[in-house]
């Protein structure tokens, strides 16, 4: 049997090996870059809805809103049949041990590391800065009501 780009490696797999890959599922990533596409337009649209959001815009469209929920509705639970679709792909390639150990370099070590490192790192930002809000009088306050990018970048911070 001679290998070609989408079939598997002739040669057995030594044993303790991952597994080799099988064909690539090219719809299947064209459909998940879609929904993260999706949820960038979903993002932009909460600015310009008239609902309370992070980031707001001046001029407001009530059309926003339906435009969300559309998206909204559909795009994560794709994401999670996505999930289940490639989770049972690799239990079925993997067996039980090689997808627990995939799954803990994948999700459990990077969320231990980021709950012992980041967490704690942006707690305190949030704690400090509104420590600071207090000490450092903001522009509307020194001068008066302005409407420059200064502004609002002052209250981006």
């Amino acid at each position: 049997m001679t290998p070609t780009p989408d079939t598997p490696s002739a040669r057995p797999a030594r044993p303790g090996s991952p597994p080799p890959p099988g064909p690539r599922r090219h719809d299947l990533d064209g459909l998940r870059a879609f929904a993260m596409l999706l949820g960038i337009a979903l993002h932009a649209a909460l600015a310009f809805a008239p609902i309370p959001w992070l980031a707001m815009n001046r001029e407001t469209s009530t059309l926003m809103i339906p435009f969300f929920e559309i998206i909204h509705g559909f795009r994560l639970p794709l994401f999670f049949l996505m999930s289940g679709f490639f989770s049972a792909m690799l239990l079925q390639r993997r067996g039980v041990g090689g997808f627990l150990t995939h799954r803990w370099k994948r999700i459990g070590l990077p969320l231990l590391l980021g709950s012992v490192t980041i967490i704690p790192a942006m707690w305190g930002v949030i704690i400090g800065g509104t420590a600071l809000k207090s000490l450092v009088p903001a522009p509307e306050r020194e001068w008066g009501q302005t409407d420059s990018s200064a502004t609002s970048i002052w209250r981006a911070a």
